[in-house]
């Protein structure tokens, strides 16, 4: 239950250890072959403890993660030792290596570049998809739409004055959400291509929008910026109805899950909100650097962390489980598909990893600047890099046509 509050009883994890067990715990060495032995935590500090159970809360809305990314280092928290980096294999820690999963038709190791979408006058930051379409946000300011099927751009949205730091479709309705430095976030109709409305924070100065994510069941956008606050609008009136704080930094990444909210950061922290209760403060996890990227699946929490690992915890006792390491540099993006999780990294490589296991089955390359985004769309997968290209990659071998003209809008 709550502790120090009237809040209503709800099932709770766990309460995650102490910062002194935790530094009374010898951590294990990452190694290169999958280990039953269970991983130690690489939790640095908890501030709070988590206090409002996740993931045995039913949720009866589908969940939507978009990828961005951050490479401006002058904006973040000055915690990566680049030194500590891993240099080479597939290595994991992990505790128990689960069942397998059912074959899900998805083959990684015929996966092959297919397609590459070119436009864009500079790299790529954010990435979200629609239906079969791919929607890119880039340094150049500009926002363009993509049919997967043809690799023609449909639309260029030209409206921020900016770079673009995340986009975000909704899950119900044709409409994308757009971040960027100009602090603003946009409102557009992608079946129209048309600016709905502009989200502002005058009274609020932001500097800069980098993360977004939506609260189907009360209708609530939700955005995090560079000045460490959580932005709440209304969906309908796109009114401001709170602003959380608590992070010390820049707010990087934002997954609602089961009524609640995680937000990454790079203050080296994970915290919990709770949605039904006005976003009250549940507790904070620490990580021993910055948060880049966050995803929930099945009960799971994946965050990339500051030092290239993936970090893999249960939401119900918020037990580390795995920690995922071979990428040679910050992982930027993460999505899962069935049982494969995909990262994309500043290394230049996309790994596919399977749930579970944890074994990396397939290292991609081909791209010539970090991978900011990865994403599937009907069976491909698509990737975006500050190179400023966009990839499909899928296991058919078939080189499709395409075209990079498109109607600004």
């Amino acid at each position: 239950m709550y502790p120090h509050s009237s809040a209503p009883h709800r099932q709770a994890p766990a309460r995650p250890q102490t910062a002194s067990q935790q530094r009374g715990m010898e951590n294990v060495d990452v190694v290169s072959t999958f280990s039953n032995q269970r991983a130690s935590s690489d939790s640095e500090d908890v501030q709070d403890t988590f206090r409002g159970g996740v993931a045995s809360r039913a949720i009866d809305y589908p969940l939507a993660y978009d990828v961005q990314v951050e490479e401006d280092v002058t904006k973040v928290v000055a915690d990566l030792d680049l030194q500590s980096m891993a240099t080479g294999g597939s290595h994991m820690q992990s505790g128990g290596g689960g069942a397998l999963m059912s074959s899900s038709g998805f083959r990684p190791a015929g996966l092959k570049c297919v397609n590459t979408l070119t436009g864009h006058h500079s790299g790529v930051r954010a990435i979200a998809v629609h239906n079969d379409r791919v929607v890119t946000g880039s340094y150049d300011n500009l926002i363009k739409v993509w049919s997967v099927e043809t690799g023609a751009c449909e639309a260029t949205l030209d409206g921020h004055t900016a770079w673009i730091r995340c986009l975000l479709m909704h899950a119900r309705e044709p409409l994308l959400y757009s971040g960027s430095d100009d602090g603003l976030v946009k409102v557009w109709r992608v079946d129209s291509f048309k600016l709905v409305h502009d989200l502002r924070h005058e009274s609020e100065p932001c500097g800069g929008i980098l993360a977004l994510a939506i609260d189907y069941d009360r209708e609530w956008l939700i955005a995090g910026s560079y000045c460490a606050s959580i932005f709440v609008h209304d969906l309908r009136s796109y009114q401001l109805l709170h602003r959380l704080r608590g992070h010390r930094s820049a707010v990087r990444s934002l997954v609602v899950y089961n009524s609640c909210l995680l937000s990454g950061s790079y203050d080296r922290t994970v915290k919990l909100w709770d949605l039904a209760d006005a976003g009250a403060a549940l507790g904070s996890l620490g990580t021993r650097g910055s948060v880049w990227v966050l995803a929930a699946h099945d009960g799971l929490l994946l965050g990339a962390i500051g030092d290239s690992s993936i970090k893999v915890w249960r939401m119900d006792t918020w037990e580390q489980i795995a920690t995922l390491s071979g990428h040679r540099g910050l992982v930027l993006a993460l999505t899962v598909y069935r049982d494969r999780l995909i990262s994309g990294s500043d290394d230049r490589c996309i790994r596919v990893w399977r749930m579970h296991t944890w074994e990396c089955e397939r290292i991609l390359t081909g791209h010539n600047g970090g991978v900011v985004g990865v994403c599937m769309v009907n069976g491909n997968l698509i990737s975006a890099s500050n190179d400023s290209l966009i990839k499909v990659w899928n296991a058919s071998g078939i080189q499709r046509p395409f075209t990079s003209t498109g109607i600004r809008r």
